[in-house]
């Protein structure tokens, strides 16, 4: 898809992506590299995340045909810093951790903090290749 996110009004903010995708159900995906943080990094994980929301309605559409919205951000510093977790997951929750609607949600993957010895997972394995790739050879990602 167009990595902008249009802008309605001469004033809106202008916002990129570096990429943009829908899958065969018309789920949005929104995948950002993020090499430097900045103290309005949250701010803005959430702003191009709803950007790209909003932007599915045109005049007289109906509420129910917005699709889920997903954005992943990988992340060369970390932003999380009162745990050791690489990978955090947030949806649209109350206070009690009831979801309000499953429309996506963020991802974040703090890379720096990712140190797997052994790659237990897919997961695991692309978080592995963002890392390191450079330094790694052929052998580590054969199958069978």
């Amino acid at each position: 898809m167009n990595p902008y996110n249009e802008k309605e009004f001469l004033s809106d903010k202008l916002s990129i992506v570096d990429v943009k995708a829908k899958d065969g159900q018309e789920r949005i995906y929104q995948i950002e590299i993020q090499l430097t943080n900045h103290s309005h990094l949250p701010a803005r994980i959430i702003y191009n995340w709803s950007d790209i929301y909003s932007q599915q309605l045109k005049s007289n559409q109906d509420y129910g045909e917005l699709k889920p919205t997903y954005a992943i951000w990988l992340l060369a510093e970390n932003l999380i810093t009162d745990d050791n977790e690489y990978v955090h997951h947030y949806k649209v929750r109350d206070e009690q951790g009831k979801t309000f609607i499953q429309h996506g949600g963020i991802w974040l993957l703090e890379l720096n903090k990712f140190d797997a010895n052994r790659i237990e997972s897919e997961d695991q394995r692309w978080l592995q290749f963002f890392k390191v790739g450079e330094q790694l050879n052929d052998g580590l990602y054969r199958t069978g």
